[in-house]
Order: C-alpha cells, then structure tokens, then sequence
C-alpha cells in the first residue's frame, strides 16, 4: 500500500474571534483581514493562497493602517517577529537608529508593550497583543514581570519557508545573543550603560536591560 505524502501545512486559516471571523497568517502570526461571516473570511483565505498579489496588497494594507508614534516600529515588529512580538536584542540590531531609551519611552506612553519568557529574556510587543497573552507574573527576588511562554513569542521551527512578502530573515551581523542572568530584575531601573562586547566578539550593537514594563494583557 502506497504511503500518503504528509500534507503541507496550511498558510491561512479562519479563526473566530470576539465575533468576527479572521484570516490568519499562520507562518507568521497575525490576523490579515477580518470578516463578518466564515464563508467571506474562507473566500479570502482561499484568494490569499492562491494569489500572491492579493497576499503582498494584503501586507501592504496592514503596514499603511498602522498608526501613532509607534506606527515604524508596529511595521518591525509585523515584519521581522512572530505574532508582533520580536526579541529586544533583535529589535536593536535590526534598527540601529532607534535608541534603547526611544523604545523603552514608548513602552512607558503605552505605545509599545514588553513581555518577557520566565527565563527572563525581553520582547518588545504590541499593547493588543500583550493583553492576548495574557501573561502571568513571574517573581524574581523584590520584583516580578510578565512572562509568556516562548513558543508564543518565537515563529515555530522550521518555518515553511523563506516568505517572499516579509523578505530575508537572516540573522544581522553583529547580532549579539545573551543569556537571562539570575537577578537581571534587580538592574531593570538602575540606569546602566550598554554591556560592552568582550574583546573576542565580531562588533555588534549594545544592548541594555529592559524595563519590566508592560502596558496590559493582537491576534492569531
């Protein structure tokens, strides 16, 4: 008997949330369009898969709606992250222009959210997609943050493919990794300066402890 070869993964799915039924990306995360009624989102799921052009016009509407003061960085987030969450290390590297301090003023006006994994690794993220998270607060010595599994934050590997609407997602040089320190909490409102790279390492940007901020709890 002649093995089934395993079916692709599918791209777009509906799911049905408060009401409204959405065409979600599933390589990536995030909600495309939304719609009234199953049979209008199933139409546009099954347009999006079969036309290219109507998947990259469908990006493109996404990045021209988002709006405010942190409407750059919503496109990042969409662009390089997984379900608008990317990884503070990433986040700088990937925008060296931005300073650590712009973002972390964002995240304090309540334009942009941090969320971190309970080994205590940052991720900037949207406020919506903050509350969808609903993290739980993790405690470390005198303080506590909020903390979301990384399989939530982090695309599934591997992923189906290199997307010809997000671009190359190779990992920029100079990109600096760190691992989450025991008592990285205690430093979060000490006003350090950036870690500097041992003299072994290729150069790279410096990196700063994030605060513990998050402005409350944006869909797949």
């Amino acid at each position: 008997m002649p093995r089934r070869r395993p079916q692709p993964p599918v791209r777009y799915a509906v799911i049905g949330h408060e009401g409204a039924h959405h065409v979600v990306d599933q390589l990536h995360g995030y909600a495309l369009s939304s719609h009234t009624t199953r049979p209008a989102a199933e139409d546009a799921a099954r347009e999006l898969a079969c036309n290219p052009t109507a998947a990259i016009a469908a990006v493109e509407a996404l990045d021209a709606a988002q709006s405010g003061p942190a409407a750059t960085e919503r496109r990042i987030l969409r662009r390089y992250g997984y379900a608008w969450s990317l990884r503070q290390d990433e986040m700088l590297s990937l925008m060296r222009e931005f300073s650590h301090r712009h973002l972390e003023t964002l995240v304090s006006n309540g334009h942009l959210s941090t969320v971190f994994t309970p080994a205590g690794q940052p991720y900037y993220t949207t406020p919506e997609r903050f509350d969808e998270l609903s993290p739980r607060w993790v405690r470390d010595g005198y303080e506590s943050f909020p903390a979301a599994q990384p399989a939530r934050l982090e695309r599934p590997r591997p992923a189906l493919g290199r997307c010809l609407l997000c671009g190359p997602r190779e990992v920029p040089v100079g990109r600096v990794h760190r691992q989450p320190r025991n008592g990285v909490l205690r430093a979060v409102r000490a006003a350090r300066p950036p870690a500097q790279l041992p003299a072994a390492a290729a150069p790279g940007p410096r990196i700063e402890q994030s605060s513990r901020s998050g402005a409350g709890s944006h869909l797949p």
